[in-house]
């Protein structure tokens, strides 16, 4: 095995995601393979893409969902350059590619680590605040190569998260996502992808630009008017691609996976 593939983690229920994610890939980047990590069992109708089993990584065994979920995304970007990826991006399953973007693939085969910060300008300081306490990058995007230094600092993001899978502010805890902010003084080659318009989610809002690609976080198809369930910040230009995305979860059966268990 050799260059760029990406890859998400997932249970049955965010399925529909990860249908939606893939096929947006597929048209505007089709030569990139995605590889996914399952979180219990498959969806009804499979995936459109090879998923590993997430007990074959070892899976944290914990009651939370989104604790297994994280706990294994510095695990899978191992396992994948152990297997022979040269590079490898991390993507959350609720995101789509709306534009390519061989700019972004580029830089992550350039470089031992990439990262997305949630702020690329000035915002009020309750916004800046909420992003102080969950961390300065956003652990829905993160890219990888194969350097000494990127595999110990994924061994070390690995312990960690495994070690404190749990939301606490007042500890310096957001799952796997804060221990992201130590990276720079690990990874000497981290590169910081500041383009307002690649892993856009409600922390970026209001946009100046469309973006390319777009990270629906804690979105509800069943109320496409709100961005997300964090937020209360007016979609404004944006509120056709949310009522488009609601309509292509459905597409990719939505209410026949939304409800179904993990374990």
């Amino acid at each position: 095995m050799s260059g760029l593939v990406v890859t998400t983690i997932l249970t049955a229920s965010r399925a529909s995601g990860a249908r939606v994610l893939a096929e947006s890939l597929a048209r505007h980047h089709p030569g990139v393979p995605l590889v996914g990590t399952m979180v219990g069992p498959p969806p009804p109708g499979g995936l459109p893409f090879p998923a590993i089993p997430a007990g074959g990584l070892g899976a944290l065994v914990h009651d939370d969902v989104m604790a297994v979920c994280c706990s294994l995304k510095p695990v899978l970007l191992e396992h994948l350059l152990a297997r022979g990826h040269a590079s490898v991006l991390y993507l959350d399953p609720d995101q789509q590619l709306l534009a390519p973007i061989p700019d972004v693939l580029e830089r992550v085969e350039r470089h031992a680590m990439v990262l997305t910060p949630h702020l690329v300008r000035p915002h009020d300081a309750r916004r800046e605040l909420l992003v102080l306490e969950s961390g300065t990058y956003n652990g829905g995007f993160v890219g990888v190569s194969d350097h000494p230094e990127t595999r110990r600092f994924l061994a070390a993001w690995a312990d960690r998260a495994r070690r404190h899978p749990e939301v606490a502010p007042g500890r310096g805890l957001n799952y796997d996502q804060r221990w992201l902010d130590l990276a720079p003084g690990h990874v000497e080659d981290l590169h910081v992808l500041r383009d307002p318009g690649v892993n856009v989610g409600h922390w970026r809002l209001p946009v100046a630009e469309p973006p390319r690609l777009m990270h629906f976080s804690a979105f509800d198809p069943d109320r496409p008017e709100r961005v997300s369930r964090h937020s209360d910040v007016p979609p404004g230009a944006l509120a056709p691609l949310l009522a488009g995305y609601a309509r292509a979860l459905r597409a990719a059966g939505w209410e026949q996976t939304r409800a179904l268990p993990w374990r």
